[in-house]
């Protein structure tokens, strides 16, 4: 994993970025080309088992962009927590299942640790506080628009995403966390 990967961030301080823009900059050459069968089973909007917040990786992408989040493990936790947190069909068995699954049957290199869950959580906290469901919004289609406009046609409270980075950072003082706030990445 090369530092690039490591410590992108993009930032909540883009707004007159355009959604395509600042995918361009996101260092996805450093991804593998495909998922393992485990995250696409309960992840990609056409497995036969998907679970509410599922969404194609191109638009997952666009979320991490949209949240300001990068590409480490606590960042996944964060951003899938808070798509899920925005669906409005989630039950706790769903929210239970995910968890479980993500941190014992994952890879090892896309498994949540047991420090991740608790952002997963905070993430879905912040995505419950959304009223729009953001995996169903055809970001793919948007990339002409700046990332102010986006965040707020979408209900994306900077302040309040602001807010739970400062808590994650507080709670679990995460790699993650501290790349946000500039700190050196350990």
């Amino acid at each position: 994993m090369s530092d690039v990967w490591k410590l992108w961030n993009p930032s909540l301080d883009n707004d007159e970025q355009t959604l395509g823009e600042a995918y361009k900059a996101m260092p996805v050459g450093e991804f593998k080309p495909y998922s393992p069968f485990i995250i696409r089973m309960f992840e990609n909007p056409d497995s036969w088992f998907p679970l509410p917040g599922k969404c194609s990786l191109l638009r997952h992408d666009m979320i991490h962009i949209l949240l300001g989040r990068g590409l480490l493990v606590e960042d996944e936790a964060f951003v899938i927590g808070y798509t899920m947190g925005t669906s409005k069909t989630i039950g706790f068995f769903q929210k239970f299942l995910y968890k479980m699954v993500s941190s014992t049957l994952y890879p090892a290199e896309y498994r949540f640790r047991r420090q991740d869950l608790p952002i997963y959580e905070l993430g879905f906290v912040a995505g419950q506080r959304n009223k729009i469901e953001l995996n169903n919004i055809p970001l793919e289609n948007m990339q002409d628009r700046t990332l102010g406009d986006l965040r707020k046609s979408l209900g994306i409270d900077k302040n309040a995403l602001r807010a739970a980075f400062s808590f994650e950072r507080f709670a679990t003082d995460s790699s993650a966390s501290n790349r946000i706030y500039g700190m050196a990445f350990e």
